[in-house]
């Protein structure tokens, strides 16, 4: 991972909201493109493309390889500190029931609950800053406007 990935992936909430929308992401396209006939290699490939940090584009190559070598998904995916092992478990099991795509389906309706909850918080927590912030610069304007007012009347009353 860059500095910057690794900047937005442990900022408290935010981390939260990129993991959760990057596996959200990969995991509705690879369901996609597997429930269209794709074999599970070309849509690591295109899939890979739609990864917005490098860490998770580094992952889904490392999933491609490990696939191309002969090792299932959800093997590669247990392997990466990306992936939660719950999501790897629920692909384990689309796996063994020969339905991949149906478990990167529910993994993908999960984290979008996921961002949503996370966005939640988010424009909770920055809804009070907004708040402080509109008030400092009210503030700041009418400071800047009774202050010639006071000039004017301290040096009336001085001379």
């Amino acid at each position: 991972l860059n500095w910057w990935d690794r900047v937005r992936l442990r900022i408290p909430v935010m981390g939260r909201l990129v993991r959760a929308g990057e596996i959200e992401r990969f995991a509705r396209t690879v369901a996609t493109l597997l429930r269209s006939g794709i074999s599970l290699l070309v849509a690591l490939e295109v899939v890979e493309s739609t990864a917005t940090t490098r860490g998770f584009k580094q992952a889904i190559k490392g999933f491609g390889n490990a696939v191309a070598e002969g090792f299932r998904l959800s093997e590669a995916m247990r392997k990466n500190p990306l992936f939660s092992l719950s999501t790897a478990h629920v692909l384990a099991v689309g796996e063994d029931a020969n339905d991949p795509a149906a478990a990167l389906e529910k993994i993908a309706d999960s984290q979008r609950r996921e961002v949503e909850e996370a966005t939640r918080l988010l424009s909770s927590l920055l809804e009070p800053a907004l708040v402080i912030a509109v008030g400092l610069v009210i503030g700041f304007v009418v400071f800047a406007m009774m202050l010639p007012i006071f000039q004017i009347d301290v040096a009336g009353l001085g001379g």
